[in-house]
């Protein structure tokens, strides 16, 4: 099944059919993934869990996996599996093989066995405007604005990636009308692939300190003279949330 169906599906329903969902596709989109998660805990009132396979034993979060306290469902999400030693990846294929509640467990990974029990989604390299227009639906916005900004993104780039949707989405929120500004100025410096906003970003997530202030210094003056410095990292940082 595609994103765009599975997110159409899911929004008429609570819950959803299976205790094991893979996400798959070429890359893993960290921005993607942490926004549709914020999505799901504002949208349906879902406490999303988010588990470090890396801190602790296999033994103890499966116990923690298998355990319900009142009856009550839990969504975990257990982020990408491709950042494990092939060890502990074959580890967790064969639990989730097997896994059946009480709990609905979230992955992602680029090869994803064929199991009966799983509910495998595919999420596309790039992000077309209906699935843009899905995104920018997790917002509160000025939904003519947001179809006017979408409308114009596509028409000067054709290949957005999941991630960079993401990261574009937020800012035609936040330009609101001023938007031919916003494409003739900044658009071009944030979807650059090696001096952008959006490699700032990748690694900033990914908490890799020395690559951050690497990329900020090779950055900061276009950001100033753009927004300013305060600006770009209180907002960007502000309105793309990161489960913990």
């Amino acid at each position: 099944m595609n994103v765009q169906q599975w997110l159409t599906t899911l929004s008429k329903n609570r819950s959803v059919s299976t205790p094991v969902i893979g996400f798959t596709g070429e890359s893993y989109p960290l921005l993607f993934c942490a926004q549709l998660f914020s999505h799901f805990q504002r949208e349906k009132s879902l406490n999303v869990m988010s588990l470090n396979l890396h801190e602790a034993n296999i033994a103890q979060l499966q116990a923690q996996l298998e355990t319900s306290f009142l009856g009550q469902n839990g969504w975990y999400w257990i982020r990408s599996l491709d950042e494990l030693s092939k060890q502990k990846r074959d580890e967790w294929l064969s639990y989730l093989n097997t896994y059946q509640g009480p709990h609905t467990i979230f992955f992602f990974s680029q090869t994803i066995p064929r199991a009966s029990s799983w509910q495998i989604v595919n999420l596309p390299e790039f992000a077309d405007k209906l699935l843009s227009t899905i995104i920018l639906s997790w917002y509160n916005g000025n939904a003519q604005l947001g179809t006017q900004f979408i409308k114009q993104l596509y028409h000067r780039e054709k290949n957005i990636t999941l991630d960079n949707a993401v990261l574009l989405l937020q800012y035609g929120l936040l330009v609101g009308g001023n938007q031919e500004q916003f494409f003739n100025q900044l658009l071009p410096e944030l979807i650059e692939p090696t001096s952008s906003l959006f490699s700032l970003s990748q690694s900033f997530f990914s908490k890799s300190d020395k690559r951050f202030f690497k990329q900020w210094v090779a950055i900061e003056k276009s950001m100033l003279r753009s927004f300013g410095s305060g600006f770009c990292l209180s907002n960007y940082c502000g309105h793309i949330p990161i489960l913990h």
